[in-house]
C-alpha cells in the first residue's frame, strides 16, 4: 500500500509539469479572445494647453515664461514658436507693450526676395530705427 501511494504520488507530480505549456495556451487564447477593441480617449483635461514660451539666461538656469517679460532683449533665448521671436529691437519693445502686428491673412503678403531692392530698404529702416532708440 505504501508503495502504491508513492508510485501514484510520484507520477502526478511528474505529469504536473506537462500541464504548464497547456494553461498558458489556454491563458494566451482568453487574453486574445477578451481584449477590448479600442482604448480609452487620451485624457486631455490634465495636460498642458499649448503656449508660447519665451526664455531668458539668467545667473543660473534658463528661465522660462508663457509672455515676454520687461528685461534686456540680450537676454532672450528662445521663443517657441520661432515665429514669434522678435528680430528688432522695436518688436521686442512692441511685444513688452502688448503691441502686436497684424499678421496678414495667409496667401496675402507678398514675400520679399532676399537681396532685393525691397529688402534692403527694410534692412535700412531697421537699422535706423535701432540706432535712434537708446
Amino acid at each position: 500500500m505504501k508503495y502504491t501511494v508513492l508510485s501514484v504520488a510520484l507520477a502526478g507530480l511528474a505529469l504536473s509539469g506537462c500541464t504548464g505549456p497547456i494553461i498558458m495556451g489556454t491563458d494566451a487564447v482568453v487574453t486574445v479572445v477578451t481584449r477590448p477593441g479600442a482604448g480609452p480617449d487620451a485624457d486631455t483635461g490634465s495636460q498642458i494647453p499649448e503656449h508660447e514660451n519665451w526664455c531668458y539666461a539668467t545667473m543660473g538656469e534658463t528661465e522660462c515664461f508663457t509672455h515676454a517679460q520687461d528685461v534686456p532683449p540680450e537676454r532672450l533665448v528662445n521663443v517657441d514658436p520661432q515665429n514669434r521671436y522678435p528680430v528688432t529691437l522695436q518688436s521686442y519693445r512692441d511685444e513688452i507693450a502688448g503691441k502686436h502686428a497684424a499678421v496678414p491673412p495667409e496667401g496675402t503678403a507678398e514675400p520679399v526676395v532676399l537681396g532685393s531692392a525691397a529688402s534692403i530698404e527694410v534692412e535700412k529702416r531697421a537699422i535706423a530705427d535701432d540706432i535712434k532708440t537708446p
